[in-house]
């Protein structure tokens, strides 16, 4: 198990314009899309900054399961859990409820919607914002037919840090936004990044 530590920066006076303008800092998990178009990966983690904001996690993953539709601007929330999840599972999702039916030797997860209604399944890991920990939050959202089945890899250790407009309250899923910063954090499992006015950019303010 690994732990993850990424320290996100910005100068007194972009904390405050950037607040004030009702920008809010979000955090995604992998890449995203230039400008968020065409892009359907929920955001992770989003918080009103501060000067400094800590975002820490450890390699655990659960699976989740939401009635939300996988749309734009639209809240993916996590109505049932499965937290931690066996990698290499085999799980059916029925009664509002994961069961565990079997255990390959693959990296992957396996779900299979036994639902009679289409659904939205998709991994959960928790994350702590600024001391705030949120447990099992959707990092990907992917919409599953009754019957089906959708099989579900390790996301890299990337994440993909940029400022948005709050024009829906807790939206995790949004398609506009400021340029965007992807960070590997695979190799280097504690970084720094900042704010510099415009955009994000590696380092600590200097």
């Amino acid at each position: 198990m690994n732990n993850f530590n990424l320290i996100i920066q910005f100068s007194e006076s972009d904390t405050k314009k950037i607040n004030s303008d009702g920008f809010v800092l979000a955090v995604v998990k992998g890449y995203r899309a230039v400008g968020g178009v065409g892009d359907t990966t929920p955001i992770w983690v989003a918080l009103s900054p501060f000067d400094k904001n800590t975002i820490t996690w450890k390699s655990v993953y659960g699976l989740y399961a939401s009635p939300n539709p996988v749309e734009f601007e639209t809240v993916i929330s996590a109505s049932s859990t499965l937290y931690p999840a066996k990698l290499g599972g085999t799980y059916s999702f029925a009664n509002h409820a994961f069961d565990h039916i079997n255990v390959s030797t693959d990296n992957e997860y396996h779900v299979i919607n036994k639902s009679n209604t289409p659904l939205t399944f998709g991994l959960a890991q928790t994350v702590t914002a600024n001391d705030f920990t949120n447990v099992a939050n959707p990092v990907s959202a992917y919409s599953v037919d009754p019957n089906m089945t959708e099989v579900f890899a390790l996301p890299p250790e990337i994440v993909t840090v940029f400022l948005y407009k709050k024009t829906v309250i807790d939206a995790t899923i949004l398609i506009e936004e400021t340029p965007a910063l992807s960070v590997e954090m695979a190799d280097n499992a504690t970084q720094t990044i900042h704010y510099n006015g415009t955009h994000f950019v590696l380092g600590p303010i200097t």
